[in-house]
């Protein structure tokens, strides 16, 4: 993909406060990211335009049955998928493959039995397709740990693209409404339906213990938060909004006056990839704190879970 391409496409997405905004803002990324290409008047290619329906046709036939056998007849063996996508139930991401995209469409078929990608928009130009799309899926109640009445139809626009060869889909890229997305996905944590969010306990030798938090339940922690966000990164390399402090990591345990005064309250730590902020936290736990959290991976498996991330002046 042309990372002019990509770049625009990320920022008509953050750009757009609502989802009618957004949907409209990527038909004009479509045929904006065709332009980018290499020409400002899309062709018609019909053998292109037929391999990328019958890529969509057979995404929905293995959310409607659990097949997803038919996929193979469509998509290439050595299929590549961008960016990363990562399960709502492990928080892990899936590979980037074939057998990635078949694992993901039958973890979304679990959680929405309904769910569905209609074709808004089509361009094609040569070997490539750029398509508006809304997924349209009801959550399972059951899967979500939600009573029955709780239960209701969501809608997410978003935006593919694809490279086709030998009537193939080689490789494709999706995006979607992040604002609507980040809602999606915060209905599958714990958090979200009243409960704890997932955490892993890490022990450190003698010392106690941190928890590691993934950023789907991170992301629904937030609306209601009533801990302090601590971003420890140095030099600034973003923020996830909410945060409350910035203390560099290895001056977290001078600066304590900063803190809650009780050991035992939740405090939240973060930084670009995790390893600063695993260091704070040891740092902590070391000092007695008891109840430290850590966004495993930091702000990069934020970004590739399909969060925002904001940059201001510092």
């Amino acid at each position: 993909m042309n990372a002019h391409m990509e770049q625009r496409l990320r920022r008509t997405l953050r750009a757009e406060a609502s989802r009618r905004a957004v949907v409209h803002g990527l038909g004009a990324a479509s045929a904006g990211a065709l332009a980018l290409l290499g020409s400002s008047r899309p062709a018609v290619a019909h053998g292109t335009e037929d391999v990328a329906r019958q890529a969509i046709d057979a995404v929905n036939q293995a959310l409607a049955t659990g097949d997803t056998s038919g996929l193979d007849a469509v998509f290439a063996a050595g299929l590549q998928g961008h960016p990363p996508h990562t399960s709502l139930a492990t928080g892990e991401p899936f590979t980037h493959d074939l057998d990635g995209l078949k694992a993901a469409l039958q973890e979304m078929r679990h959680f929405f039995p309904d769910s569905r990608f209609l074709i808004d928009d089509l361009i094609v130009q040569g070997d490539k397709a750029a398509g508006r799309v809304t997924f349209r899926a009801t959550p399972d109640p059951t899967a979500f740990g939600l009573p029955e009445a709780a239960a209701q139809s969501v809608e997410v626009g978003g935006v593919i693209f694809a490279g086709i060869a030998e009537d193939r889909v080689v490789e494709f890229w999706a995006y979607f409404d992040q604002t609507e997305l980040m809602a999606l996905i915060g209905m599958a944590t714990p958090a979200a339906i009243g409960g704890e969010p997932t955490a892993r306990a890490v022990e450190i030798d003698g010392a106690g213990s941190y928890f590691d938090v993934i950023p789907a339940d991170l992301a629904a922690m937030l609306p209601g938060k009533t801990f302090p966000l601590i971003n420890v990164h140095v030099p600034y390399e973003g923020e996830i909004a909410g945060t409350d402090l910035f203390i560099p990591f290895d001056q977290i345990g001078q600066r304590l006056d900063e803190l809650p005064d009780d050991s035992a309250v939740r405090i939240v730590l973060y930084c670009r990839s995790g390893r600063m902020s695993v260091t704070a936290a040891e740092t902590l736990v070391r000092l007695g704190y008891t109840n430290i959290w850590n966004l495993a991976g930091g702000m990069i498996a934020w970004e590739q879970a399909g969060y925002p991330l904001a940059h201001r002046p510092r």
